[in-house]
């Protein structure tokens, strides 16, 4: 693909007849496209397509490596391509998905990185603690807790990194144990285990359809390191019998008060300062949805040589 910080085309793909003008060009232009160089024999409006090579009257116009359409008439390089000369015309499509595999990236070996150990042998690369909201009826709360703990309080804590609130508008009014009950129990399940989590408090309002028990159940969740009070499992508080909003805040702020010097101790979230091998590393790849996306590539191209560290 052209380096589009300074070309005046963009070539997306080495099998494409076309190219793409990035800016406007002017009749008699040279343009570089690839291992091409043609001279255009008129005007190129800004995102307009140019042939690269003589496409005769019913042959395909290719772009993203893919067929767009097909040519109406004759068309040489340096040809504006467009309506005029380009119709949709009717073919037979292969919609094989990741039919091209590359080959595996050559084994990158001794790559480290500083995070966090979990027991469960992955490991984080921030070391938060969690306050999780069940129902939305609990998430005015669970935010209250949450911002109890801001940078001041944290400086005696450089191992935590935050203390953040998930919340969520559901919970209640939904089928037990349905569709979107097991959804819900995934994504709040999901959050406590996840390896930036450290810690986590899971409040509910105590009367909501997703109940508290269901979800420990459910998700089997354990509190990664727990407490000296509450070795059995996680921390969960019930703003019903805790007796109402301000007691439920209160008690999840000593509860997390508690917490704070644990997920520095061990394999509950110390640093390892001489690093954690990458294959550790749980790989999060986000791709836009326009294919030739340059952040596509680049997420891409950083996913393959993390898959190389095994």
């Amino acid at each position: 693909m052209s380096d589009i910080s300074h070309a005046s085309v963009v070539f997306l793909n080495p099998r494409d007849n076309i190219c793409v003008a990035a800016r406007a060009l002017e009749s008699g232009e040279e343009i570089t496209a690839g291992e091409t160089r043609v001279r255009l024999n008129g005007p190129i409006r800004l995102g307009h397509k140019i042939a690269l090579r003589q496409i005769s009257s019913g042959q395909r116009v290719i772009k993203y490596g893919q067929t767009i359409g097909f040519a109406t008439e004759m068309i040489q390089p340096g040809d504006h391509v467009h309506s005029h000369n380009l119709t949709a015309g009717q073919f037979d499509r292969d919609y094989a998905k990741c039919a091209e595999v590359p080959p595996d990236p050559e084994p990158l070996t001794g790559r480290t990185f500083e995070g966090y150990r979990r027991p469960d042998g992955r490991s984080g690369t921030r070391n938060y603690i969690a306050v999780i909201s069940t129902v939305n009826c609990s998430a005015s709360v669970s935010k209250y807790v949450a911002q109890r703990f801001d940078s001041s309080l944290l400086a005696d804590y450089p191992h935590i990194d935050g203390v953040i609130a998930f919340t969520h508008d559901g919970g209640c009014a939904m089928h037990f144990g349905g569709e979107m009950h097991h959804m819900l129990n995934r994504v709040m399940g999901g959050m406590a285990r996840h390896p930036n989590i450290g810690g986590f408090l899971l409040i509910g309002l105590g009367c909501e359809t997703g109940t508290m028990g269901y979800l420990l159940e459910d998700q089997q969740l354990v509190q990664i390191g727990g407490l000296p009070s509450q070795k059995t499992g996680p921390l969960v508080l019930s703003m019903q019998d805790a007796g109402g909003t301000q007691k439920t805040v209160e008690e999840g702020v000593r509860l997390l008060a508690e917490m704070l010097p644990r997920p520095a101790r061990d394999d509950s979230g110390q640093r390892d300062h001489s690093g954690d091998r990458m294959r550790r590393l749980g790989r999060q790849l986000w791709c836009h949805r326009q294919s030739g996306d340059r952040r596509s590539k680049r997420y891409a191209r950083g996913s393959r040589r993390h898959v190389g560290v095994g």
